[in-house]
């Protein structure tokens, strides 16, 4: 499976990492997204970690005025001045900082995503992630998966961004970790590391900060109850180099013939050569065989009519038409 996104610009932009402090441990179950050097991407082994994530606000020292508050909260938040304060005098909140950031999430995410309905959400990026179970998923008894999810933005200024490639990594990690294809299936689920946060409500942290049209475009997993089997990962053209998420990314998996003479590293480099073709080429099938019949079908009756309307073949016969039209179907197979 292969994502792309179309333009891109240079790496700039404000995020909205300071909506909260995220702390990362390694625990056991899922692997870390971008475990892995360069672009490509790959694991042999049933590795066992997990990224926990813990959210805590940061909004410093204790404030003295409702001035330095404001400052304080749109520091975390990202939200204007105004909305800030009208979040910290709201009923209820009191100027309590964390009321204020849960209303501003409640309130100023709905308000911003109503007034985004039918902005053009053209630009974004790409994430890859791959996870570990240890004796294998009980669901479905799936001992490795992986995914890619497409994020979509307004604005390159925004997709550039430090915040928007941890995001885009982060969901696809949610992906992988729970199986989930499906975008509006994926918005229910827990976030990775945080059981009591939902990739809804990160979304909405980010359109608050980040202050446009963000979506889940699609998404896409590979899973394997073979130990054996290697999934690889390429993303091409990170905008940060330590978050697995670029521009384009394809991702494959490959079942090794029980007579293979290659070992499990020169698979892998096999399988990294395979999806960095995918991203370049962006073939649509794996082999002919997987063509549907009304695809050739199609495709053989055009070429036969246009063959046949050349002038240079007016006067050949039919078995030297076929010919031609088979060799031009080779090509499209290419």
């Amino acid at each position: 499976r292969m994502f792309t996104i179309g333009r891109h610009a240079a790496n700039i932009g404000r995020g909205f990492r300071s909506t909260a402090v995220r702390s990362t441990s390694i625990v056991s179950t899922v692997t870390n997204p971008s475990p892995f050097p360069g672009d490509s991407h790959s694991n042999t082994t049933n590795t066992t970690t997990q990224l926990t994530t813990t959210r805590t606000f940061a909004l410093g020292p204790k404030a003295t005025s409702l001035t330095e508050l404001i400052k304080q909260l749109r520091a975390a938040s990202g939200a204007p001045m105004m909305e800030c304060k009208r979040a910290l005098t709201a009923e209820g909140v009191d100027l309590d900082p964390i009321k204020a950031q849960e209303w501003l999430r409640k309130h100023g995410s709905a308000k911003i995503s109503k007034k985004m309905v039918g902005r053009d959400a053209s630009d974004g990026m790409v994430g890859f992630a791959f996870a570990s179970y240890e004796g294998g998923n009980k669901a479905a008894n799936v001992t490795k998966a992986a995914s890619l999810v497409k994020v979509s933005s307004e604005t390159d200024f925004a997709s550039r961004s430090e915040a928007f490639s941890k995001l885009v990594t982060d969901l696809a990690a949610t992906a992988a970790f729970t199986g989930t294809s499906e975008p509006q299936e994926l918005m229910t689920q827990s976030i990775v590391g945080d059981p009591t946060s939902t990739v809804k409500v990160v979304m909405d942290d980010a359109i608050l900060a980040i202050r446009e049209n963000l979506q889940i475009v699609e998404a896409a997993t590979l899973s394997t109850t073979r130990t054996d089997s290697i999934l690889v990962g390429y993303v091409h053209n990170k905008s940060i180099a330590s978050f697995e998420a670029g521009t384009a990314a394809a991702m494959v998996k490959l079942h090794p013939l029980s007579t293979t003479k290659l070992s499990p590293d020169e698979i892998t480099d096999v399988g990294k050569k395979l999806a960095m073709h995918i991203v370049a080429a962006n073939p649509i099938y794996v082999s002919p065989a997987d063509i549907p019949a009304e695809v050739l079908e199609r495709e053989q009756a055009i070429l036969t009519e246009t063959i046949a309307a050349e002038p240079k073949n007016a006067k050949k016969p039919p078995h030297i038409l076929e010919k031609i039209v088979s060799g031009r179907m080779r090509k499209y197979y290419e």
